[in-house]
């Protein structure tokens, strides 16, 4: 039987040299208007090979969540498996879901900033987290980088211009052991419109993408 690896946050804050503050402000990435919706083509498996394929709507409810003390805007996954969670402080996006959905939910509640508004390109942030392998914790960082705000990308036959490109690269705890990362990609006024995440380590691999194809933003 293969062994499962089991990721769990440890430090919920990050480090960059931007300031935050403690007011909830509208993205200018996420536009999180209730009814908005995308569909996207979602991949997942131990690795691109032997992933599988599926669908799914992603829709703007109205009315807020409140998880540990912050107001999120709702997206319900037509698939009815996971809510994702958005917020806006000061310049920073962040987001909680897209990690439980790796490996049947096995990361519950990641608050994750994904990505800085109003940034300098090569803009860099971290995010600590610990990987617990049969029962051995393993201390990693999420390293975040904006490395383009300019790409210009075709995602399923629509063009997007402007594009900002950020660049997740996944080191243990000595700085220079990669054992996964990513590139997730970002239309203003659209939101993500394509990202692929890999991990692999101790011989378990995870893989994961998203394409959109369609969208309604009001």
């Amino acid at each position: 039987m293969k062994k499962v690896l089991t990721v769990v946050l440890l430090v919920a804050a990050f480090c960059s040299c931007k300031k935050s503050t403690d007011t909830t402000i509208p993205s200018s990435i996420e536009p999180l208007t209730p009814g908005n919706y995308w569909r996207y083509a979602f991949v997942t498996g131990t690795d691109s090979a032997s992933a599988k394929k599926d669908t799914f709507k992603l829709t703007v409810l109205s009315g807020d969540s409140i998880i540990q003390g912050h107001s999120y805007k709702i997206l319900s996954d037509s698939l009815k498996k996971y809510n994702f969670f958005y917020r806006s402080v000061g310049d920073t996006d962040y987001r909680r879901g897209l990690f439980s959905t790796i490996k049947g939910g096995l990361i519950p509640d990641i608050e994750e900033p994904y990505y800085l508004e109003n940034s300098p390109l090569n803009t860099t942030w971290k995010l600590p987290i610990s990987i617990v392998y049969s029962g051995i914790p393993i201390t990693a960082t999420n390293n975040y980088k904006i490395v383009s705000y300019t790409d210009t990308i075709t995602v399923a036959g629509t063009k997007y211009t402007n594009v900002s490109h950020v660049v997740l690269t996944v080191l243990l705890a000595d700085g220079k052991t990669q054992i996964g990362g990513g590139n997730f990609y970002y239309s203003k006024g659209y939101g993500a419109i394509s990202y692929v995440f890999s991990v692999s380590y101790f011989g378990v691999g995870i893989y994961q993408s998203e394409t959109l194809l369609s969208s309604h933003i009001q």
